[in-house]
């Protein structure tokens, strides 16, 4: 598996600019305040395990998607 070089915060913040909800919301959903939300896609801190979960599950997205992880392809040898 590889990751990909965005941040959790900038896909964190594009997915929720996508489905048009503020940072507020995204912390409601989540159960923390906007300050957390906004520290995370600035990169002030990064969210905990269970965090990237509720992120997930609010977003409407998998771990993975907010991750950055991506399967790697098989390569021909």
């Amino acid at each position: 598996m590889t990751g990909n070089p965005a941040t959790i915060g900038s896909r964190l913040l594009a997915r929720a600019n996508a489905l048009g909800i503020s940072q507020g919301e995204v912390g409601r959903r989540v159960g923390v305040s906007r300050i957390s939300v906004n520290n995370w896609v600035h990169g002030r801190a990064r969210p905990t395990a269970p965090h990237i979960v509720l992120i997930a599950r609010a977003l409407g997205i998998s771990s993975d998607d907010l991750l950055g992880i991506t399967p790697e392809q098989p390569t021909e040898g």
